[in-house]
C-alpha cells in the first residue's frame, strides 16, 4: 500500500492536488490568523493584544534590544548580531512582554494591590539609588531616569505593575513540591561514591622506544602534513576607539575625584579574604596523622606528598572570600583561625580538612587617599562614556572621508596597533600579537581581520563594552608546508609520543581484557609489573543533560573500565558501590529536596502561563512584527 501511494504522489494529478491544498491553506488558514488580530480589536499599530492590552512597537523595540545585549554578552558575541539573532531575540522579547501583560491581567482581576510603602521600599533599597551613606538620593534617581530615557511616573507605574506580577508568580510557585518518593531516589542516585582499584599508566612512564628510522619520520612527516603546515599569516592595522582610549587624555581633578568617592563610598570596600593551605583527607584519622606531621614543622611541599600517599587533596586557596570556599564547614573555621597556625582535622562535606591560614586581610572602607588614583580613572572612564557616541561619529566622518590614518586628529583618543598575526592571535615568533587584554575585544578583533582582504574599504565595526575597531589587511602571508629537514625534532619527538601512547594503550587494553574475561586484576597487574593503587570513595559526578553516562558508575563490580586522559590511561576495577543514607545525611536530602521543589515550581509557572495565555486570547501581528524585524 505504502508503494501505491508513493507512486500515486508522484503523479501529475496527485501534485496539482497538493498545490490545491496548499493555497486552501494559504487562503483560509493564513489569512485567519492575520485577519483574527483585527477581527478581536486588534489595533494595527499594535504588535501584539493580550487580553485586551496593547504591545506597541517602541516598547517592543526596547524589550528587544535589551534581550539582545544580554544573549551577546552570556554567550561573549564579539562580531556584529546575525539577522537571526536579532529575529530570536526580537521573538523572545515579545514573549516577555506577553507574560507581563498576562500576569498583570491576573493581578487586576484578582483585585492585588501593591501598597505605595512596599513601592516606596524596592526604590528606597534599590543599590542604584543610594547615594552617600547608603540613603536613598533622589537626584540620584533622576539621573538614571535621564540616561535610561525614561520618566520618574512611568518607571514607578511600570515597578509597581512587575511587583504585583510577581505576587501572583509567588502564589503559584508556592505549590511546588518535590514527593519524598522521589526525593530519596535521586539523593540516592546522585550521592552514590564507589572506590576502585586502579592502575595508571601515564604516558610519561612508558618504555622509551627506540629512536625512528629515517623512514619512519618520513612516514610520520607524510601522514601528518597537516600538522606541520604554516598557519596564515595576515600583516594588519587597527585603530581602536574605546571609553578606555579616549579616558588617558582626560584630566580628573582632585575636587571631582573626592567628590565621586564620598558619593560611591559603599563601592570603595575592602573584602574580607584568606590564603589558606587545605588537605582534605579522606577520614579523621588521616586528617588528625596529616595535622601532626604539619605541626611537627612539614612544609607545603613536604605536605602535599604527605597528602598523595594517604589519598587525599591538597590545594592552596589565594585571597580567598568566605563565599568562595567549598563549604560553610570549612570557610567558618579558616575565617576564625590566626595565622601559621595548623587547624583542624574538621568535618565537611566531602572529607575532614586540615588548613593553615598563611596570609589575612581584613575587611573595611577604604580612604580616598588609598584608592585616588583608582577614583580618577573611574571618573575620567564615566567622561569618556559620555563622549564615546561623538568620538565614534567623528571617526566615522574621518573614514568616510578616506582621511590618512597618520593625520588623524591627535585629541580623538584613537588607540593605533600594527603587526603579524595568525588566526590565534600569534605572531610568527609565536608570541601573542599586541592586541587589546580584553579577550572579546581581541577574538572581535581576530574575527574581522581574517575576513577582510588586502584593498578593502577600512569600516567602523562595533565591539564589546562600547568600543569601536577598523582594521586594514595589508599583506596575506598563505600557509605552506615547511621542508621535512626544517621540522625533523618536531616530527620524531610526535613519533616517540605516539610511540608511548601505543605503549601504554597496549597494557591498559591487557589488563581490561583480563579482568574482564574472568582474571585477576592483580594478577594481570604483576604479569604487566605495573601497581595498583586503591582510591578514596569518588562521588558520581552531576548529571550534564547530553553527556554520555561515566563508565565508571556504569561498570559491575570486579569488571574493569578503560579511560584516556591527557597525560595517559586509568584502568579502574570497582570494589564497593555504596548509597548515602538519608538518615545520616538530613542535610543532603533536604537539598535534593529543595532542588526538586524549585523543578516542580517552575513546571507550575510555565504551565500556570499557558493557560493565562490561552484564557488572554493572544493575537500577534505578524505581519507588522515581520517589518521590524526586517
Amino acid at each position: 500500500m505504502l508503494g501505491s501511494f508513493r507512486r500515486f504522489a508522484a503523479t501529475w494529478p496527485a501534485k496539482i492536488f497538493f498545490i490545491l491544498l496548499v493555497a486552501s491553506f494559504g487562503l483560509w488558514g493564513v489569512a485567519d490568523v492575520v485577519r483574527n488580530f483585527f477581527s478581536d480589536g486588534g489595533d494595527p499599530n499594535s504588535v501584539a493584544s493580550v487580553g485586551g492590552q496593547r504591545i506597541d512597537p517602541a516598547e517592543l523595540q526596547r524589550a528587544a534590544r535589551r534581550v539582545l545585549a544580554q544573549h551577546m554578552q552570556q554567550e561573549r558575541v564579539t562580531t556584529p548580531p546575525t539577522p537571526e539573532m536579532r529575529r530570536f531575540s526580537a521573538e523572545e522579547a515579545l514573549q516577555q512582554l506577553v507574560v507581563q501583560a498576562s500576569l498583570a491581567s491576573e493581578a487586576k482581576r484578582l483585585n492585588l494591590q501593591v501598597p505605595d510603602d512596599a513601592l516606596r521600599q524596592v526604590i528606597f533599597q534599590d543599590p542604584a539609588f543610594q547615594g552617600v551613606g547608603g540613603q536613598f538620593d533622589h537626584n540620584a534617581f533622576l539621573n538614571i531616569m535621564r540616561s535610561i530615557n525614561d520618566t520618574e511616573a512611568h518607571y514607578l507605574a511600570l515597578t509597581r505593575t512587575k511587583l504585583g506580577n510577581v505576587q501572583v508568580i509567588d502564589a503559584v510557585r508556592a505549590g511546588g513540591y518535590a514527593p519524598d518518593i522521589a526525593t530519596k531516589l535521586i539523593f540516592g542516585y546522585e550521592g552514590e561514591t564507589r572506590t576502585a582499584d586502579l592502575v595508571n599508566l601515564p604516558f610519561a612512564g612508558a618504555v622509551e622506544p627506540p629512536a625512528p628510522t629515517p623512514d619512519q619520520i618520513e612516514r610520520q612527516y607524510d601522514d601528518n602534513a597537516e600538522d606541520y603546515r604554516t598557519p596564515e599569516f595576515r600583516r594588519v592595522r587597527v585603530l581602536i576607539l574605546s571609553p578606555d582610549s579616549v579616558s588617558r587624555d582626560i584630566d580628573v581633578s582632585d575636587a571631582d575625584a573626592k567628590a565621586y568617592f564620598d558619593s560611591h563610598k559603599s563601592s570603595f570596600v575592602k573584602v574580607e579574604t584568606r590564603t589558606a593551605q587545605v588537605i582534605v583527607a579522606p577520614t579523621e584519622a588521616a586528617g588528625k596523622a596529616l595535622a601532626t606531621a604539619w605541626i611537627a614543622g612539614a612544609d607545603w611541599t613536604d605536605m602535599q606528598a604527605k597528602a598523595a600517599a594517604a589519598n587525599a587533596s591538597a590545594v592552596q586557596l589565594d585571597d580567598s572570600t568566605k563565599d568562595a570556599f567549598p563549604s560553610p564547614a570549612l570557610a567558618d573555621p579558616v575565617f576564625a583561625a590566626g595565622a601559621n597556625a595548623v587547624t583542624g582535622p574538621v568535618q565537611a562535606e566531602g572529607g575532614w580538612p586540615v588548613f593553615k591560614v598563611i596570609k589575612l586581610q581584613a575587611g573595611g572602607e577604604e580612604t580616598y587617599d588609598s584608592v585616588a588614583a583608582q577614583v580618577k580613572a573611574k571618573v575620567a572612564l564615566d567622561k569618556a562614556g559620555e563622549e564615546i557616541d561623538d568620538r565614534t561619529n567623528q571617526l566615522q566622518d574621518l573614514l568616510a572621508a578616506n582621511t590618512d590614518w597618520d593625520k588623524l586628529p591627535a585629541g580623538l583618543g584613537v588607540a593605533a596597533l600594527a603587526g603579524t598575526l595568525d588566526a590565534k592571535g600569534t605572531t610568527p615568533d609565536g608570541t601573542p600579537a599586541p592586541l587589546p587584554d580584553n579577550p572579546a575585544l581581541r577574538q572581535a578583533i581576530i574575527t574581522r581581520a581574517f575576513a577582510l582582504s588586502p584593498g578593502d574599504a577600512p569600516t567602523l565595526d562595533s565591539g564589546p563594552d562600547n568600543t569601536s575597531f577598523t582594521i586594514r589587511v595589508e599583506a596575506i602571508q598563505a600557509p605552506e608546508l615547511p621542508p621535512l629537514e626544517k621540522v625533523t625534532d618536531r616530527v620524531k619527538e610526535d613519533w616517540l609520543r605516539a610511540a608511548r601512547r601505543h605503549e601504554q594503550e597496549v597494557i591498559a587494553t591487557q589488563l581490561l581484557t583480563t579482568v574482564n574475561g574472568g582474571g585477576k586484576l592483580a594478577d594481570a597487574a604483576a604479569t604487566a609489573k605495573v601497581a595498583i593503587t586503591h582510591s578514596p570513595p569518588i562521588r558520581r559526578p552531576a548529571f550534564q543533560p547530553g553527556a554520555r553516562p561515566d563508565p565508571f558508575f556504569t561498570t559491575d563490580l570486579g569488571h574493569a573500565t578503560m579511560a584516556e586522559t591527557t597525560t595517559g590511561f586509568i584502568v579502574a576495577v570497582p570494589t564497593s558501590i555504596n548509597k548515602p543514607d538519608p538518615v545520616k545525611d538530613v542535610a543532603g536530602l533536604n537539598a535534593v529536596a529543595k532542588a526538586g521543589g524549585v523543578s516542580m515550581s517552575n513546571d507550575l509557572e510555565a504551565t500556570f502561563l499557558a493557560a493565562l495565555r490561552d484564557r488572554d486570547r493572544v493575537t500577534i501581528n505578524r505581519p507588522l512584527f515581520e517589518s521590524m524585524v526586517q
